[in-house]
């Protein structure tokens, strides 16, 4: 009669120790799956909101705003000296325009996420041309610029995320 006894609890204890881990796998299950969908499925379009508040603020202060204030004479160097590197020597200051344009204007429309691809592509042009005008005159180093441009590039393709002004004046969702 004992070993019936404990052996019916032994299996009622059996019982229960596999509905409790049925219980928590499940509870576990449905917690990861919460977190998951609360949390984590939105990283993408806050890591994309902080890349590009971070690099559009970056570029714009370092770069684009001395640029566009300096007016056409700053425009004909940046634009000789850019385009030059090419073996372009028509309309420097045309060229320096669009380069300080594009680091600033352009900067700006990423920071906001607004016309944000025609504006990531522009400054991946603009980052390409910085890139050729170093490696071509030996001047400085074309890591800043190479950079830049991959994250352009890398933004182009990605887009500009859930928190920007193209997804609330634009998007068809």
């Amino acid at each position: 009669m004992h070993w019936v006894e404990q052996d019916q609890k032994s299996t009622q204890g059996k019982i229960l120790s596999t509905t409790r881990k049925k219980i928590f796998k499940k509870l576990t299950s449905k917690i990861l799956i919460t977190m998951n969908k609360l949390l984590f499925q939105r990283f993408p379009d806050i890591g994309l909101l902080i890349l590009r508040i971070g690099v559009g603020s970056m570029l714009f202060l370092n770069h684009g705003f001395d640029k566009i204030i300096g007016g056409p004479e700053k425009w004909a160097g940046v634009g000789q000296t850019g385009m030059g590197s090419l073996g372009i020597d028509i309309f420097p200051a045309f060229f320096g325009f669009m380069a300080a344009f594009s680091e600033s204007v352009g900067s700006i429309l990423i920071l906001l996420g607004l016309f944000f691809q025609p504006a990531a592509f522009f400054l991946f042009c603009t980052m390409a041309v910085g890139v050729l005008f170093h490696i071509t005159s030996g001047i400085g180093s074309p890591e800043l610029a190479m950079a830049y441009g991959l994250i352009y590039l890398t933004l182009f393709f990605a887009g500009p995320g859930k928190f920007s002004l193209d997804n609330k004046f634009f998007s068809t969702d």
